[in-house]
C-alpha cells in the first residue's frame, strides 16, 4: 500500500510565490502603460529647411554645398522654379523668377541644379541659389501657374514655385534691356563664337559681311509637334525663302547653320559658298552653351521652332524670319518686335 505524504505549506513559500506573481503584473502593467504613453513622448520630425525645399525642385541629388556661407533668412514672400527642360527652357525659367520677384516684391531663388548649368555659360548672373539660407527651416506651400498673374504680384507671404516649361513673352517684353545683362556670355564662349565666324570669313574676300543665324532643329521636335500641333517639320524651301528675304535686304549674307543634324543641313546646303555649317564633320556636336553663343553672335536670324531658337534670336537682336507654324503662333512669336512670319 502506497503511503501519501503531505508537507505542510510553509508561509514563507507562499510568500515568494505571491511575490513573482506580483513582480509580473507590474511588470505587465508598467509595459501596457509605456506603449500606450510613449508615443506621447515621441521626438518631433526634423523641422525642413530650404536645403530640403531646394532638393524637393531638383532631378538629382544636390552633392556640395558651403555650410559656412550662412546668410539671414528671408522674411518674404520668395519666388523660385522647378527644374525642368533644356537651356531655352532654364532662360525662360530665369527670366519669370526674375521678372515676378520684381513685380511682386519678392526674394528669387534659383535651385542649385539650374544655377550651376546657366552659370557655366553666363556670368553676370544675379538670382543666388538656396545655398546661403539652406539652414533656415520652412514651411512652403506650392503655388503654381494656375494661380494668375495678379495673385503672384501681390503675394509677399508665401512660396511661389513656378513649374517647369512655363514661358511669358509679355514678360520679357516689358523688362527685356533690364533682363538681357543678366545672359552675357563668359569669355571662353565669346571668344569661341568669334573664333568660329572669323574663322569661315578668312578665305572669303574682304569684305563686310552680314552674319544670319539659322537654327535647324529636327531630332527629337518632329515627333512632338506633329503628335502635339498637328504640324510637320520646318521644309528646306522655307529656309530657301528665308534666307532669300535676307540677301534681299542685306548685303554680304553669311549663313551660319546650327542644328541638331548638321548632316541633313550640310546635305541641304552645304554647297552654297555663303553657307557654314557649326558641328558638321567633327567628332562631337558642339555644346548647347557653344552653339546659342555663335547665335548671339550673329547680326540676324532664321528660326523653326524651339526655346533655343527663340532665345538665340532674342540675344542676337536684330531681325528674325520663323515659321508659320501652329506651334509658333501659340507661343505667341508674332508679339516680338522684328519678328517675320514666312510659310513653311
Amino acid at each position: 500500500m502506497t503511503k501519501h505524504y503531505h508537507y505542510p505549506i510553509r508561509i514563507e513559500d507562499m510568500l515568494i510565490k505571491n511575490r513573482k506573481v506580483q513582480y509580473v503584473i507590474g511588470a505587465v502593467l508598467i509595459a501596457c502603460i509605456i506603449f500606450k504613453i510613449f508615443p506621447l513622448y515621441r521626438a518631433a520630425p526634423p523641422q525642413r529647411t530650404y536645403a530640403d525645399f531646394e532638393q524637393s525642385l531638383c532631378k538629382n541629388d544636390i552633392q556640395t554645398r558651403n555650410l559656412w556661407n550662412r546668410k539671414q533668412c528671408p522674411d518674404q514672400g520668395i519666388i523660385t522654379v522647378m527644374e525642368g527642360g533644356r537651356l531655352g527652357n532654364q532662360m525662360w525659367a530665369y527670366v519669370t523668377v526674375w521678372a515676378y520677384a520684381r513685380t511682386g516684391k519678392l526674394k528669387p531663388y534659383l535651385p542649385k541644379c539650374v544655377k550651376d548649368q546657366m552659370a557655366l555659360m553666363f556670368d553676370q548672373l544675379t538670382i543666388p541659389d538656396f545655398e546661403g539660407i539652406s539652414h533656415c527651416p520652412v514651411k512652403f506651400e506650392e503655388q503654381y501657374v494656375n494661380k494668375s498673374n495678379l495673385y503672384w504680384s501681390f503675394t509677399n507671404k508665401s512660396i511661389i514655385i513656378i513649374p517647369k516649361f512655363y514661358r511669358n513673352p509679355t514678360l520679357l517684353l516689358r523688362w527685356l534691356d533690364d533682363i538681357l545683362p543678366e545672359f552675357r556670355f563668359n569669355k571662353k564662349l565669346t571668344e569661341n563664337a568669334q573664333k568660329i565666324l572669323t574663322g569661315f570669313v578668312r578665305n572669303l574676300p574682304a569684305k563686310s559681311y552680314t552674319f544670319i543665324a539659322v537654327h535647324v532643329r529636327r531630332t527629337d521636335y518632329i515627333g512632338y509637334i506633329a503628335r502635339i500641333y498637328g504640324d510637320s517639320a520646318a521644309s528646306r524651301q522655307f529656309y530657301v525663302k528665308a534666307m532669300k528675304y535676307y540677301e534681299n535686304k542685306f548685303p554680304n549674307c553669311l549663313f551660319i547653320f546650327i542644328s541638331d543634324d548638321p548632316t541633313w543641313c550640310y546635305q541641304e546646303f552645304g554647297n552654297r559658298e555663303n553657307v557654314y555649317v557649326t558641328s558638321y564633320g567633327t567628332e562631337k556636336l558642339n555644346s548647347p552653351a557653344e552653339d546659342m553663343a555663335v547665335m548671339a553672335a550673329c547680326n540676324h536670324t532664321i528660326i523653326d521652332y524651339g526655346t533655343f531658337g527663340e532665345w538665340g534670336s532674342i540675344l542676337a537682336g536684330g531681325e528674325t524670319v520663323y515659321c508659320n507654324l501652329k506651334v509658333n503662333d501659340y507661343k505667341g512669336l508674332a508679339k516680338w518686335k522684328n519678328w517675320t512670319k514666312m510659310d513653311n
